[in-house]
């Protein structure tokens, strides 16, 4: 039977002089750490003996070497991608990732915080629902823990999130510069950072052109398909009905497509359509979306590198990273004007030809 190693990636990072989260990189030969730190750190971890077995480690450290991951949803596309980057990331560092979803909701956070704790994780990346931080309260003052996307106000801990307010300002921006002036907007709970800060985006771009809020354009959706049907129906029953909206993410997108085909609503010939979030789908529509993209793979393995941080110095300071999102523009927000000639070229092409008509 051979030995079981007593050395842990914590030791190699410790050794070489780098972070854990450098040391897991090296350990899987990612290109982003040099050559030759990668061929050091691999020269030590082999001098040491070192093995990336993460249930002999457990039972000989009594460490889990296991991280859990709370997410609103696997069946978003954002948090799918997020999910996976997550799990990729802390695996190359030999840890094993244990999921719990909690459907936007508060008690089933805190259920999820339990039983995550109690299968003795080491750390926690958290996507929250929860505007107090409450289910923070119960875990111990220097443990390990990521918050992810949402901030909470009073939870001191490390921080990643993307810069909602400058992608909703860079979408409306877009919109007012093709000639869009009544633009609404499909929010999530504005109870939740981020959902907030898309709505300040979106005021700020309005008032960067001296247009007023018309506050009846802005919608509040909890980021269900469900509610993207309402919020939809309700902005197209305005009177007069907004030429152009920004939907807070894909599944309230998902809603809002479906209404707006059952209504017969062209895009964007009768309405302008941006959304968050990236999705394969919508990109493959015969009028494909224009989307608010967030990077995703950057946005899991950061949350899993600083979490490996974390457990590896509790005293570390604090870190708080916020990412910027990228505008990738599509037909469903062409330039008003351009609308207009599109338009004007239909109806000329569904009148008689003058020379056709009989005496």
């Amino acid at each position: 039977i051979q030995p079981v190693s007593h050395v842990t990636l914590h030791d190699i990072a410790k050794a070489a002089r780098v972070s854990v989260a450098t040391a897991s990189l090296a350990m899987n030969d990612n290109p982003r750490v040099a050559l030759d730190t990668r061929i050091r750190i691999r020269e030590i971890a082999k001098r040491l003996n070192y093995s990336p077995n993460a249930m002999a480690r457990g039972l000989v450290s009594r460490r889990s070497a296991v991280v859990g991951l709370v997410i609103p949803s696997v069946r978003n596309p954002y948090f799918a991608r997020v999910a996976e980057s997550v799990e990729r990331a802390v695996r190359a560092a030999g840890y094993n990732l244990l999921i719990a979803t909690t459907d936007e909701d508060p008690q089933r956070e805190r259920e999820a915080l339990r039983l995550l704790i109690g299968h003795r994780v080491e750390g926690l990346i958290v996507t929250s629902c929860s505007p107090g931080g409450a289910e923070f309260a119960g875990l111990p003052r220097d443990f390990p823990l990521v918050l992810l996307g949402r901030r909470i106000d009073g939870v001191g801990t490390d921080f990643l999130a993307v810069d909602h307010e400058h992608g909703a300002h860079e979408a409306v921006a877009h919109l007012l510069n093709g000639g869009y002036r009544r633009i609404a907007l499909v929010t999530g709970p504005l109870q939740l950072s981020d959902a907030r800060s898309r709505v300040e985006g979106y005021r700020r771009a309005l008032a960067a052109r001296g247009i007023a809020v018309d506050e009846s354009l802005i919608v509040e959706g909890d980021f269900s398909d469900h509610s993207g049907q309402r919020a939809i129906n309700l902005l197209l029953d305005r009177d007069p009905r907004p030429d152009a909206v920004f939907i807070s993410n894909i599944l309230m997108l998902q809603g809002a497509l479906r209404v707006l085909n059952q209504r017969a609503i062209v895009v964007p010939d009768e309405l302008a359509v941006i959304a968050n979030d990236r999705s394969d789908w919508a990109e493959l529509l015969r009028v494909p979306i224009t989307t608010v993209e967030q990077p995703t793979d950057s946005m899991g393995s950061i949350a899993a590198e600083m979490l490996l941080r974390r457990i590896g110095n509790r005293g570390h300071v604090r870190e708080a990273v916020e990412l910027k999102p990228t505008l990738v523009i599509r037909d469903s927000s062409r330039p008003a004007a351009r609308r207009a000639e599109s338009q004007g070229l239909l109806a000329q092409a569904a009148e008689p030809h003058p020379h056709s008509l009989r005496d």
